[in-house]
C-alpha cells in the first residue's frame, strides 16, 4: 500500500504520480515490527511502502515541481533539480486545534527559503498558502476555515541559494571546528590540572598555600 499522489486529465486517466518517500514512524509504518510492545498509533496493521522515485512531474502548462506530501515537508533537501516549484499536500487534521499545524507550516516555508523556488500548499484542514521563494506568504488559508484563492504562481528567486549550492557542508564544518577547539581546551586544561597535581604532590604544606 503506498502513499501517492496522481494527476489525472480530463478523462480521468492518470498522467503523472509521486509516492510517499519518508513515512511517519509508527503512523505508516512500525519500525521494529513484531517485538513486544511496539504497535502502530493508528488505526490498522497494515504498514505502507515507500516510493523510490523523487524525480520532479511535469504536466502540460506547468513548470516541473516537486511534490512532499504530508511531513515530508520538515525534511532539508539541497539537491535541486530541474524543478521550478513545490507542492506540499498534506492532512493536519490530526493535529487538531493546536500549534501542531502552524509548526508543521513554518517547516513548509522553510523548505522554500533553502531552495528559493514557490510553494503550493494544501491542507485539508489548514493552513493552506502560496509562498514565494523568500518564504513570503502570497495566499492563505487559516486553519480550520473554508474557501478558495486564486492566484498566480510565484517565480523562483534569480540565483541559486547557498543552501542549493553547498548543502550541509558549511554546517558540518561549523560543528568540527567547534568540536576540534572544545577538545583542544579540555586537553590543555587536563593538562594544567595534572600539572598543578604534581606541584601539589611535591611541595610542603606552607609552599601548596602560595600556589596560585
Amino acid at each position: 500500500m503506498l502513499n501517492s499522489l496522481l494527476a489525472v486529465d480530463h478523462t480521468g486517466k492518470v498522467v503523472a504520480d509521486y509516492d510517499k518517500i519518508r513515512l511517519v514512524p509508527f503512523g505508516e509504518f512500525t519500525p521494529l515490527k513484531g517485538f513486544p510492545g511496539i504497535a502502530k498509533l493508528t488505526a490498522g496493521d497494515i504498514d505502507y511502502v515507500p516510493g523510490s522515485d523523487s524525480s520532479p512531474l511535469t504536466l502540460p502548462a506547468l513548470p516541473p515541481f516537486r511534490v512532499l506530501i504530508c511531513y515530508e515537508a520538515i525534511f532539508p533537501s539541497p539537491k535541486v533539480n530541474e524543478e521550478r516549484w513545490l507542492l506540499n499536500v498534506t492532512n493536519d487534521a490530526w493535529f487538531g486545534l493546536s500549534a501542531g499545524p502552524y509548526q508543521h507550516f513554518l517547516s513548509a516555508r522553510v523548505r522554500s527559503i533553502e531552495a528559493g523556488l514557490p510553494m503550493i500548499r494544501t491542507a485539508n484542514s489548514g493552513i493552506s498558502a502560496v509562498v514565494d521563494g523568500y518564504g513570503r506568504i502570497q495566499q492563505m488559508l487559516p486553519l480550520a476555515a473554508e474557501g478558495v484563492f486564486d492566484t498566480s504562481l510565484p517565480s523562483p528567486i534569480p540565483q541559486r541559494t547557498l543552501y542549493s549550492k553547498l548543502g550541509d557542508m558549511p554546517t558540518l564544518i561549523v560543528v568540527g571546528i567547534l568540536i576540534a577547539v572544545g577538545m583542544t581546551f579540555r586537553r590543555k586544561s587536563q593538562a594544567r590540572r595534572d600539572e598543578l597535581k604534581q606541584i601539589l604532590s611535591g611541595a610542603n604544606p606552607r609552599e601548596a598555600h602560595r600556589l596560585p
